[in-house]
């Protein structure tokens, strides 16, 4: 939203030859305008001589930074970027007389939005498509500026002065009356330096008023003392000030190769031939060091003015209609005490934007993000061993509820973190269907391939079925890998002979090889005797491989 703004503001200043009139006008009143961040605003500047209008060289500041200036630029049109108060300036120069307008603006001030969020548990990271998530609005009901007018000044590191490097800085006022000037110089209630140098000699201190006028605070001479503690390098700066109240100067004191009191002096030039000058603008402080190998630092000043000619405070306060804030976003329904649902539908990032009006009536917002996050799930392997584990385990944030299907035609299993085996090779699809808290529900899959095992039996010569739990069962598939590498036979036909060629035990399944031999007579309750067996074992994989019979011998221990 746009909106077309007209200041008018009329100063009068008499000349002794005709009266002189600025104005600087806009549809929206008089001294104090209301605009919105970033909102296109027009000012308009008339310099006028009765019924006519003079050609004046423009200049406008508009007090963050920008200027614009140029001959008969008496319209500039601008936007505000940050939520502050501002006092836009209008200089118009004509016959080397400048007359000055200042306009105040009020941009809209943002609410304090910390409070705005989605309920969701700290640990969820996003929802399941479709599902339901709340949003919650929160805002202070006011949000207030106020002018700080700069009196100090601060060097981010440590000014080093020398003998080809002074010391320049100003401090800009723009909180005094337009035109106001210095009547009184000890109005000039005191100006301060942050220094710490070595030969008070070599150093000479000035200050500069926005006319032009400079006095010096400090001059060259005096006798040789030094500011600050110099044993501690920059670390060692103290405060100085000057002030007309002051009685003694510094060059006047009489010690000599001592530090210098951080204290009140005198200037060695008055405050007094300041008077008339112009409060609002810069006032500078320059400083000078003509000594070859001075320890010299600055690292700040400050100029303090008395509270009795300083204007009334700019500031301002806005509200904020929070029964009437709304969300907006994708799939959202209405807003009622600050909270909406949403319901967003495609996976990734959706945002929401959280909107209350001030008194300007200037829109404000927060956003907050939705994550539509897809079900996802780990497994430890993509090719499995016929007969081995895969390791699954849901990954997805929202999931309360999480159901596998192996694409086996095995049961479904539930479950966070599952292990599955494959009994026959090939490609099987797992698909995880995950449910959240409010039983939305949305599933992911992955292919697994199921590969089987090369046939190797480890041959265990001894076993000693006594009842003992120890040995007991003479197998191939005792260990957890052996009995993998039985999962992995497709037909097996294992006979075990006693020294006379009879038949012992017979196996024709995986499953009786992986019971084995209990050492009794082809699984009755009569005992095999003690002594050596022979066994031949025909084997075909489920790689479709028919391998050699594998053959040897045991013996039965009692």
């Amino acid at each position: 939203m746009r909106k077309l703004i007209a200041i008018l503001i009329s100063f009068f200043l008499l000349n002794s030859a005709f009266t002189q009139t600025l104005i600087i006008k806009s549809s929206l009143g008089f001294d104090t305008i209301q605009a919105c961040v970033q909102q296109q605003i027009y000012f308009y500047g008339y310099l006028i001589n009765g019924s006519d209008t003079l050609d004046a060289y423009w200049t406008w500041d508009m007090d963050d930074g920008t200027q614009f200036n140029g001959p008969g630029l008496d319209t500039v049109r601008y936007s505000f970027m940050q939520n502050r108060g501002y006092r836009v300036f209008a200089y118009a120069t004509y016959n080397d007389t400048t007359f000055t307008g200042e306009i105040l603006v009020k941009i809209g001030l943002d609410p304090e939005f910390s409070g705005t969020h989605v309920d969701l548990p700290n640990n969820q990271n996003g929802i399941c498509k479709g599902d339901q998530v709340t949003l919650i609005g929160k805002c202070t009901d006011t949000a207030s500026w106020k002018e700080r007018p700069v009196s100090l000044y601060l060097e981010p590191f440590p000014f080093q002065l020398s003998q080809t490097i002074s010391y320049s800085n100003a401090i800009e006022r723009k909180d005094f009356l337009v035109n106001q000037t210095l009547l009184n110089p000890n109005h000039i209630d005191s100006v301060g330096l942050l220094i710490v140098q070595s030969n008070s000699q070599n150093l000479q201190i000035s200050l500069t008023a926005p006319n032009g006028k400079t006095i010096i605070l400090k001059n060259f001479g005096g006798n040789q003392n030094y500011f600050g503690d110099t044993s501690q390098g920059s670390n060692g700066a103290k405060w100085y000030f000057w002030s007309n109240t002051a009685s003694q100067t510094i060059n006047s004191l009489t010690i000599n190769n001592q530090q210098i009191p951080p204290q009140l002096y005198a200037p060695d030039q008055s405050f007094d031939s300041l008077t008339g000058t112009l409060l609002n603008g810069q006032w500078t402080l320059q400083v000078r060091d003509t000594g070859q190998n001075d320890l010299s630092y600055v690292l700040g000043w400050a100029i303090y003015f008395d509270t009795s000619i300083v204007a009334d405070t700019f500031k301002y306060t806005n509200t904020f209609n929070f029964a009437q804030a709304y969300w907006n976003g994708d799939n959202i329904n209405l807003t009622v005490n600050g909270q909406a649902s949403a319901y967003p539908d495609t996976y990734g990032d959706h945002r929401y934007n959280f909107y209350v009006q001030d008194n300007f009536g200037c829109m404000h917002d927060t956003s907050v993000f939705v994550t539509v996050e897809q079900p996802d799930f780990s497994m430890d392997k993509k090719t499995v061993i016929i007969g081995d584990s895969v390791k699954l385990q849901d990954l997805t944030s929202w999931a309360k509820h999480h159901y596998w299907d192996f694409g086996d035609q095995s049961p479904q299993q539930t479950g966070e973190t599952v292990y599955h085996k494959y009994f026959d090779k090939g490609k099987y699809l797992i698909t995880l269907t995950a449910e959240s808290a409010n039983g939305c529900t949305d599933q992911d899959t992955a292919w697994i391939q199921a590969v089987p095992k090369p046939i190797k039996l480890q041959n265990y010569n001894v076993f000693t079925p006594n009842g003992d739990g120890v040995n007991d069962v003479f197998s191939f598939f005792i260990k957890p890998e052996d009995k993998i590498t039985a999962y992995n036979i497709e037909t097996i036909d294992g006979k075990i002979y006693d020294r006379y060629g009879k038949v012992v035990c017979h196996w024709t399944t995986p499953e009786q090889a992986i019971k084995g031999w209990n050492g009794n007579i082809n699984n009755s309750k009569i005992p095999a005797a003690e002594g050596f067996y022979y066994y031949v074992i025909i084997i075909k994989g489920k790689d479709g491989k028919k391998y050699p019979p594998f053959k040897g011998f045991i013996y039965l221990h009692r």
